[in-house]
């Protein structure tokens, strides 16, 4: 994932171009953006399932769909988050059933 987006301007353009969407809102969602990207970067060494992504925002528009996407979310939920269906997406995702739910 980070050779792919070495950094948050990176991914945001690639969404941009993909969405037609350039207002992303304040810019407050930057911060978190960038330590998800490090930590892609930092983590390389885990195994294949420790690098699962499951997506968690407030926000339920298409721009966040297609972040979390393009970062490789297998699931991508609105909160507030339904726990059963969080609890059966982390474990699709770990026994790498390759299900993608949406939330």
């Amino acid at each position: 994932m980070a050779d792919r987006y070495p950094d948050a301007d990176s991914l945001l353009n690639d969404a941009r171009a993909s969405t037609g969407l350039d207002d992303f809102g304040p810019g407050d969602f930057r911060a978190g953006l960038e330590v998800l990207l490090a930590s892609f970067e930092r983590d390389t060494d885990l195994n294949e399932a420790a690098r699962e992504v499951i997506a968690l925002s407030s926000s339920d528009d298409p721009t966040a769909r297609h972040l979390a996407r393009e970062l490789g979310a297998q699931s991508f939920f609105r909160k507030p988050v339904d726990a059963a269906a969080l609890l059966d997406s982390i474990e699709w995702v770990m026994q790498g059933d390759g299900r993608s739910t949406q939330n």
